[in-house]
């Protein structure tokens, strides 16, 4: 039924912490696929501890090419698998207990209204240091995303990547129309949103199904921030300018389009802020 997709690479300081909240999920109609970039730790020895543990819920698949980076592995185990959803894991975190019951819940109820198109559910996410202490309760308030106005293409393409692959859920129609995948884009997660808003359905799950766990090491951060010190008409040239090639090749329309749905956005988030 639902196809867990882990990618790994050196993370045998946090992967058993995530690979247990795995195996205490509420649901368990599921199986973990494995692909490791070319670990030198002991990301190797879980893994192979694991799958002899519970040979019904890991699978590894392996091939001859290592250090893929996040974005090819998974989207490379996304090709390989087969199933009717997937969702994607990363090493360092840890699921909440029903964090795969109440995301495959979410997501049938979205293809009932939307029957045979690609959807995409997408969840908040608690913000925790490397010991698990809680910094951020909602990842979506501190970054101050509109996931509401983002389930719209014209906004999710101007706005960067606001859907966060470990809270993913995607069904089989989005994997169909997302391979194979842009090279315009730096992360999966990114991509599978995009072809999900554009040629089918997103929704979010306003509550936390995960410990966002942020550490020294992370792949991607929660602290990424654009610090260039621009004036905004400038930013949203030079925004504009990294994302045309994106933007070209999902047909999203002129200059103009952009900074009209740009301006928008900002509105929207000021008339929050106000209220």
């Amino acid at each position: 039924m639902v196809a867990v997709l882990l990618a790994t690479y050196n993370g045998g300081r946090f992967l058993k912490e995530q690979l247990d909240s795995l195996l205490a999920q509420s649901y368990q109609d599921f199986i973990v696929y494995v692909h490791d970039d070319g670990s030198h730790d002991d990301t190797m020895e879980i893994i192979e501890e694991y799958m002899k543990r519970y040979q019904s819920k890991f699978i590894y698949l392996t091939d001859n090419v290592t250090n893929r980076g996040a974005k090819e592995s998974f989207m490379w185990l996304l090709d390989k698998v087969q199933a009717e959803y997937y969702m994607f894991c990363d090493q360092d975190d840890v699921w909440k207990k029903n964090k795969i019951e109440v995301s495959l819940d979410k997501i049938r109820e979205l293809e009932k209204l939307n029957p045979g198109k690609p959807a995409m559910v997408h969840t908040d996410l608690t913000v925790v240091d490397s010991n698990l202490e809680v910094l951020y309760d909602s990842f979506w308030q501190w970054k101050k995303y509109n996931v509401d106005l983002n389930r719209n293409f014209n906004y999710s393409c101007i706005h960067g990547n606001v859907f966060t692959g470990c809270t993913m859920i995607i069904n089989d129609f989005c994997k169909r129309k997302a391979l194979p995948f842009s090279q315009n884009v730096n992360m999966h997660d990114h991509w599978l949103g995009l072809v999900a808003c554009k040629n089918g359905c997103v929704d979010n799950i306003k509550s936390s199904t995960i410990l966002y766990r942020q550490h020294e090491n992370n792949v991607c951060s929660a602290w990424s921030r654009d610090k260039r010190e621009y004036g905004v008409f400038k930013r949203m040239l030079t925004s504009y300018h990294n994302i045309r090639p994106l933007l070209k090749e999902l047909e999203y329309g002129s200059f103009g389009k952009y900074l009209y749905y740009k301006i928008r956005y900002r509105l929207h988030i000021l008339l929050l802020k106000v209220s």
